[in-house]
């Protein structure tokens, strides 16, 4: 068992991916050790993590102004309307426009995913530069408990703007939304649900006006083509139900395409959208349109193309790596250069947003559609495992210690390495299970959000103690990597027994000449000892006082039958010492 210390974290390295014969693999077995320091870095600018815009914002001036004065007067707003309406644009151009008036920061959270709390937690570490305190992380604080610690201490002054975006269930907002108490905490919530919450100021947004919605057009298409059939503009527009999606994809379409008229768009759009009509009665006109400029930019799409389209719908709602995707494409044996033009094409349609190098977004609406797709297919359940498999070789991957820069790069794939364990928990082979708890649990112990990463450890074992038997390797390993985890908090008590599973399942089903029956007697050892240097320092520090207890009353009694400056001198000095030595105690024990 090799020993290697990293700075801020040291940690001790054992096996990686040991074979125990035939199908079985045992996971990695490690103990770790942390050291949390404080900020490092020095802040320069407002905090601010709010995604890109789709570029021009039209008609939304007297609903910005709204916006901003209930947020002042009252701290809370929510936009309410359908999707396509340009909700989380509004947000984003607000949160821009008045990112002066926030000192404090602009905190965005992906109000889909239900792990709100983590969001914030992943803020401050990321954009404000804190940790939690070495105290804090010991006392096994819950992660309600985390987010108040880190509001509570927030490292810039000012008022504070937490957006909330794309709310779905209010009830995984409800914790953080408890918390934020402090008025300089502003909050705006974009949601398709009216009357989300009566505490909160509502904002309908309402559809472009017919002007605004040609004034879009022509920024895309340029006005020049909208003179030279603007009859032909306003009836697209109509089509679109004055959505800024749906003009946003085909005005992007258009504009690659010039030799494209804008009549025959027109002409395709209104045949589709008759086609929905018969398909599902239940959209309204506006949807249809959308729906049909969906399926228009989807049958310019080709093979390839397509497939990635519904391999992305499988992604969780928020920023998609760039590698995740690759790892996720990866089963299904699609050249490097086939790839990237089917990236190209859908970046092209409008289909696909590339925020940067690292990641891109889709739009709800377009991933529910490629969704819609994908269920049809034939394929989709080999889609499904390939993107599993993905995943969960991404999952293997993610190291023991997680430094500042890899927690950057891999927040946005972490995200979709949980969604997939909250919701498609069946469809994951059992093989597939250990790295995919391992690497989540890593990434959230990593950063000392212990709660987050116990609970994913806890509900890991139990899954693959139901699935594979209580005594499978896997199960070993989940063992001894939560008695880690444990130990890291000092919960030596709960510890140990972890270990005793652990070493008594690899005994039996891989033998004592095994390395990982090693590795993890090790474990056990280290544990063992450093309870009993716990228990020194304590009886050494009691021992101490004690003596000092014994100098002061020694002292007293001198003070009071003989009574001389040096007598009294010693007893001040004794006293100090007891309280400093107490102080040392409150830290050490």
């Amino acid at each position: 068992m090799s020993s290697e210390k990293i700075p801020p974290k040291a940690k001790q390295t054992a096996l990686s991916g040991v074979s125990a014969g035939r199908d079985v693999t045992v996971g990695d077995l490690t103990q770790e050790v942390h050291i949390h320091e404080g900020p490092r870095e020095k802040l320069t600018g407002i905090p601010n993590n709010s995604p890109l815009g789709t570029g021009k914002f039209v008609g939304r001036s007297g609903a910005l102004t709204q916006l901003h004065k209930q947020l002042t007067d009252g701290g809370k707003a929510v936009v309410v309307g359908m999707g396509g309406l340009g909700k989380s644009e509004l947000a984003i151009r607000y949160s821009c426009n008045h990112e002066a008036d926030y000192n404090g920061g602009v905190c965005w959270i992906n109000g889909r995913t239900g792990d709100v709390l983590t969001q914030v937690v992943q803020y401050c570490q990321l954009k404000l530069g804190m940790l939690l305190p070495e105290e804090k992380v010991k006392a096994s604080l819950d992660l309600g408990q985390v987010v108040d610690w880190y509001l509570s201490n927030w490292r810039t002054a000012g008022p504070v703007l937490m957006v909330l975006d794309d709310v779905i269930n209010l009830a995984d907002c409800r914790p953080l939304l408890e918390l934020l108490s402090s008025p300089r905490f502003r909050v705006l919530v974009t949601t398709r649900q009216p009357k989300l919450n009566a505490d909160f100021y509502e904002l309908d947004l309402e559809l472009l006006s017919p002007e605004d919605a040609l004034e879009l057009l022509a920024h895309l298409v340029g006005q020049q083509r909208i003179e030279t059939e603007r009859d032909i503009a306003i009836g697209l527009c109509e089509t679109l139900g004055y959505l800024p999606l749906g003009i946003e994809l085909v005005g992007r379409h258009l504009a690659a395409n010039p030799f494209v008229t804008m009549a025959e768009v027109s002409n395709s759009l209104s045949l589709e959208s008759e086609q929905l009509r018969a398909q599902d009665t239940y959209l309204m006109a506006n949807q249809r349109g959308v729906r049909a400029a969906f399926e228009l930019s989807w049958q310019r799409l080709d093979e390839t193309a397509q497939v990635l389209g519904q391999m992305l719908s499988l992604f969780a709602p928020g920023e998609i790596p760039w590698e995740l995707v690759d790892r996720a494409v990866a089963g299904l044996e699609i050249d490097e250069t086939t790839l990237r033009a089917a990236k190209t094409a859908l970046v092209q349609q409008s289909l696909l947003q590339k925020n940067d190098q690292i990641t891109l977004a889709l739009h709800p609406l377009i991933q529910e559609f490629f969704e819609h797709k994908r269920q049809a297919h034939a394929d989709g359940k080999q889609w499904q495992q390939s993107y599993i498999q993905g995943l969960a070789n991404y999952a293997d991957e993610i190291p023991y210690v997680v430094l500042l820069e890899q927690v950057k790069q891999l927040t946005p794939a972490v995200l979709h390495l949980t969604a997939l364990l909250q919701h498609s928990l069946k469809t994951i082979p059992d093989d597939r299970l250990e790295p995919l708890f391992r690497g989540v649990t890593r990434f959230y112990g990593g950063q000392a959000i212990y709660s987050v990463a116990q609970d994913w450890a806890e509900q890991g074992l139990t899954i693959l103690q139901t699935r594979l038997g209580e005594d499978h390797p896997d199960v070993a390993t989940r063992l001894n990597n939560l008695a880690n985890l444990y130990s890291d908090q000092g919960r030596y008590s709960d510890a140990e027994p972890l270990f005793l599973q652990a070493i008594e399942i690899i005994k039996q089903r891989l033998g004592v000449e095994h390395p990982n029956f090693t590795v993890a007697s090790n474990n056990l050892t280290e544990l063992r000892q450093t309870k009993q240097r716990s228990r020194t320092r304590r009886l050494i520090s009691y021992g101490v006082i004690g003596f000092l207890i014994a100098v002061v009353l020694h002292g007293a009694i001198q003070l009071l039958t003989v009574p001389t400056p040096w007598s009294a001198l010693q007893s001040l000095g004794a006293i100090m010492l007891i309280w400093l030595m107490w102080r040392w105690g409150q830290k050490r024990i």
